[in-house]
Order: C-alpha cells, then sequence, then structure tokens
C-alpha cells in the first residue's frame, strides 16, 4: 500500500501501558520487545486509584495531577512522536 500511494512505510513504536516495575508480566514484556528490537518508547505505569479518581471527578488526570507519573509519561511520549514526526 506504501508503494501504491507513494508514502514511505510508518515506523513501529512500543508502549508500555499499565507498566510495573516490579511485576514479571511488565519485565517480560519489555524484555521481549527489546530482544526483537524494539525498545519501548514510553513506559506509562499504573496508576488505577489515581486515574479512577480523576474519571470519577470528571477532571483530566492533566489538570488534577499535572506531575503524577503517568501524565509525566504521556508528555514524553507526546514529546518523543513529535520529534520523530519532524525528522
Amino acid at each position: 500500500m506504501t508503494e501504491r500511494l507513494g508514502v514511505p512505510m510508518p515506523g513501529l513504536i512500543a508502549l508500555l501501558t499499565r507498566w510495573q516495575r516490579r511485576r514479571i508480566s511488565s519485565r517480560e514484556m519489555e524484555s521481549v520487545l527489546i530482544g526483537d528490537g524494539l525498545a519501548p518508547l514510553a513506559r506509562i505505569p499504573s496508576r488505577s486509584a489515581l486515574i479512577a479518581r480523576a474519571a470519577a471527578r470528571r477532571i483530566p488526570l492533566a489538570v488534577s495531577a499535572p506531575d503524577s507519573s503517568p501524565v509525566l509519561a504521556y508528555t514524553h511520549l507526546a514529546e518523543a512522536l513529535l520529534e520523530v514526526r519532524a525528522s
């Protein structure tokens, strides 16, 4: 399809959500991705209670907890994607 449209093939980016350093499944998934040459661009920490509170209050997490680890991780992801797009 990329040849037919005359555009380059989009890059593949790995993103880990609900990531917890201490969870075996998080570490295994990250290891497999890295082993396949696809290091995660971002790791969004699992902070269920924080996100649930923001949802219940109907206040975006970026407003209610702007310095929280999920918000910082999503900010980093957005910045990285903008850099990729610019290059």
